[in-house]
């Protein structure tokens, strides 16, 4: 790129997951190959038939989370989405020096969130193939927020849940279209990926500064000051911590419905502890990869206490 972004005026950097950290070719190859082939098998058509037809149903919902949705298009195609991912994960791949970028980035104290329509489901596994949480501060599927990267109830969403500046924010796609959204919403920096895909020609961006590989921004970021690391706050005794309770995961496709048990069992476990007790307080994490839920499983766990 030939203009260099202002890093001093960057705090927070969101990330696009498929075609800008990630090789696109893994979902080309799923979208426009493998499911294809699949789906004339099942219906007995012609591939250049089938593709016709998922061409058509490509089309009506460009744009919206169903797009991004592996349980619609299991639905929709009568194939198993998941199951075909399996097939291919040696084509997960990083993009050119992607894991010194984010360490850049990290050691110059930047607020560093992967921001994907990626279905949950699909960040899983990229997430257990690539190790992409240890690389960043938060993960972020817009199927937890209800709408697309494309819409600005999404971005309004996101700017509920996560504590960051618009105007001292960068965000990186490989979509001029979604760039633009962000644009619309206040975000004041835009960078494009011109080669999403390894295995296609590169995209020409119109309206916003695009790169080709991280290693453009490594010597900049690299020499920027190192954070200041926040001044140690003194911690008061604490009580003989408890034994960890291990609640039961679910499928990261199962809907919210049908909890009751695990509810149940996260009251029982943490205790129904009366206002002005003394009995030592009870600190529960429920963790996972976004998509799973906890935030509603917990707010429901405090609804029914009340």
């Amino acid at each position: 790129m030939s203009t260099p972004l202002p890093w001093h005026q960057i705090d927070t950097v969101l990330l696009d997951m498929d075609g800008t950290l990630i090789d696109l070719h893994f979902d080309s190859h799923l979208w426009q190959t493998l499911v294809p082939a699949r789906y004339a098998e099942r219906l007995g058509l012609p591939l250049a038939e089938a593709k016709a037809q998922i061409d058509t149903h490509y089309h009506a919902v460009n744009g919206t989370l169903d797009w991004y949705c592996v349980d619609y298009w299991t639905r929709t195609l009568g194939l198993d989405i998941r199951a075909l991912k399996q097939e291919i994960l040696e084509k997960i791949q990083w993009r050119p020096n992607v894991i010194p970028f984010l360490a850049a980035l990290k050691a110059a104290g930047k607020q560093v969130v992967l921001f994907t329509n990626a279905h949950p489901a699909s960040l899983s596994v990229k997430d257990a193939r690539l190790g992409l949480a240890q690389h960043l501060d938060l993960m972020v599927s817009t199927h937890e927020l209800g709408w697309s990267k494309e819409s600005q109830h999404c971005w309004q969403a996101l700017a509920e849940r996560l504590a960051f500046d618009p105007a001292r924010t960068l965000f990186v796609d490989d979509s001029e279209r979604i760039l633009a959204a962000s644009a619309e919403f206040g975000i004041a920096h835009q960078l494009g990926i011109r080669h999403p895909d390894s295995q296609m020609p590169p995209l020409t961006f119109q309206h916003f500064p695009a790169l080709d590989d991280y290693a453009d921004l490594l010597p900049f970021l690299q020499s920027l000051a190192p954070a200041p690391r926040p001044a140690a706050v003194p911690v008061a005794p604490q009580t003989p911590a408890a034994k960890p309770i291990h609640l039961p995961s679910h499928s990261l496709g199962q809907l919210f419905v049908g909890r009751e048990a695990l509810l149940t069992q996260l009251h029982t476990q943490l205790g129904a502890r009366p206002c002005g007790s003394h009995a030592p307080a009870v600190l529960a994490v429920l963790h996972g990869l976004g998509g799973m839920d906890q935030e509603r499983l917990d707010r429901q766990r405090c609804q029914l206490r009340a």
